[in-house]
């Protein structure tokens, strides 16, 4: 007699199986992935064969980063503990694009199969696809206004200091910035020297990009910002009178741009990737005992909808930055940025929203908010920012530009003058400074009245006013004439005490 054929329950058995299997992934991923992020992941694989993405694993850091800075041990740890969790992935070098010295994550390139391996990895804490952001860099067709001549003329106008410029790199031969820029980086797909996508060390490593897709304009944002961040004083043509901030700092150039294909309009733009940004941090880590770094200027951002508040903006934005974000504030780094050019009077861009950046919004040359300017009760500042006049490539070539991307290197700049002022004080000492004493003005919006600064009272508030103390007084010595009549004095009035007796 024939036995029932049990394949019907068979096939059903192993239906549930990989039903089960599967919300088992997707269960294991759902804390260390968003559910839009893995649907674009998946999106990607199924037209690419490999997708980039950076991965976080646990480790014993991570308690570390919050509090205070990373040694040289914790770093060697850090990359064991990388490397022990790339072996177990079955990882090859090829791809492995990058990883970090510092925190514990790494941007690897992936097919299907790893991304489920990875998923499911027990020490694998976050993943995050390795996108390109669009990125807001407003150039439309002083010093002064911010109060810096004061303190510069007797003598404090950043010497000393470095302020890091993270943008499209920074023309180093400018007649504006020439001897200024001690050091400098690139991390992009598209413009570092010799077709390489990592390159540090030099003045010339941070040169700024030559557009070959997108408008050249936008290539002269990183020096124009430099410019007003620290150029030297110029004397004549155009921009007779211009000067930067703190024209004695020095800078730092990072180049984080990248032409990026836009395959829904085929077209290019100028956006900058997740990990070049985290690279970027991480080179101004390294460099933190060898300039005293008073300032990261981040004169960009991309918007994310319905972000009002820091705490979404925290969310929203790669946590992998905010881990650098709080090594960096750890050691004393201001980190600066433009609140975005929108026009927006309840949030601003990323990654000014975020809780542990200082934002910067833009005003004009009457003390008004630029129309421009994206608000939000959580602005830090107001600088100036409408038809600033700086450094564009070219030997002696300048130009008048507006945005808070203008207004904010007149924040990096403030800081650097404060640093140089009062070298002890933290980033907190200096922000609350500047905020005691910046000139209110009213936004006629929701975010109230925001303080733009001025430098001048800041400084004298943070430092006794440095400026006004008055030279210690001289004790001069008598003639010696004197002391002989003294003595005579004494000798007279010994020798005629009888005559009181």
């Amino acid at each position: 007699m024939n036995q029932p054929s049990n394949r019907g329950g068979l096939f059903i058995c192993r239906f549930l199986l990989l039903v089960l299997i599967s919300m088992s992934v997707y269960a294991s991923a759902e804390s260390k992935i968003s559910a839009n992020n893995l649907l674009y992941l998946n999106y990607l694989l199924q037209r690419h064969p490999t997708v980039r993405v950076i991965v976080g694993i646990d480790s014993p850091m991570l308690a570390t980063i919050e509090n205070s800075a990373v040694s040289a041990d914790q770093a060697e740890l850090v990359q064991a503990e990388l490397m022990r969790v790339i072996a177990e992935l079955n990882i090859t070098d090829s791809q492995i694009h990058r990883t970090y010295q510092y925190i514990p994550y790494m941007v690897l390139n992936i097919a299907a199969p790893d991304l489920t391996a990875i998923l499911q990895h027990p020490d694998v804490i976050k993943v995050d696809p390795d996108t390109a952001k669009r990125i807001e860099l407003k150039l439309d067709a002083t010093p002064s206004i911010v109060e810096a001549s004061r303190y510069c003329s007797g003598g404090y106008c950043g010497a000393g200091q470095t302020i890091a410029v993270f943008d499209t790199g920074v023309d180093y031969t400018h007649t504006m910035l020439a001897g200024k820029v001690v050091d400098g980086a690139c991390f992009s797909n598209s413009f570092c020297a010799g077709g390489v996508s990592e390159l540090t060390g030099s003045a010339a490593a941070g040169d700024r990009c030559y557009a070959i897709n997108t408008s050249a304009s936008e290539c002269y944002h990183g020096t124009h910002v430099a410019g007003i961040a620290a150029g030297r004083s110029i004397s004549d043509g155009y921009c007779n009178g211009c000067s930067g901030i703190a024209r004695d700092a020095d800078i730092i150039s990072i180049q984080v741009f990248s032409e990026v294909f836009d395959g829904t309009d085929s077209s290019y733009f100028l956006g900058m990737y997740s990990s070049d940004e985290l690279s970027a941090f991480e080179y101004i880590y390294s460099l933190r005992n060898t300039y005293s770094i008073a300032a990261i200027n981040m004169s960009y951002g991309s918007s994310y909808d319905n972000v009002d508040n820091a705490s979404d903006c925290d969310y929203a934005y790669s946590n992998l930055a905010r881990q650098y974000i709080s090594l960096l504030n750890a050691a004393q780094i201001a980190i600066i940025a433009a609140s975005g050019n929108d026009g927006q009077t309840s949030h601003m861009s990323a990654p000014a929203c975020l809780s542990d950046v200082i934002s910067v919004g833009s005003t004009t040359d009457s003390d008004n908010v630029s129309s421009f300017t994206n608000l939000s009760v959580e602005l830090d500042f107001l600088a100036p920012g409408s038809g600033i006049k700086s450094a564009i490539p070219g030997a002696d070539s300048y130009a008048a530009y507006s945005g808070t991307s203008m207004a904010t290197p007149h924040v990096a700049g403030a800081y650097a003058i404060m640093r140089q002022v009062q070298p002890d004080a933290t980033v907190a000492d200096i922000t609350a400074a500047l905020k005691a004493t910046a000139e209110p003005v009213a936004t006629q919006s929701a975010a109230g009245t925001v303080g733009r600064i001025n430098i001048s009272s800041a400084a004298d508030s943070i430092s006794g006013s440095v400026l006004n103390n008055s030279p210690q007084a001289v004790r001069v010595p008598a003639p010696l004439w004197s002391h002989s009549v003294f003595l005579l004095a004494i000798l007279v009035i010994v020798r005629n005490l009888h005559r009181f007796k």
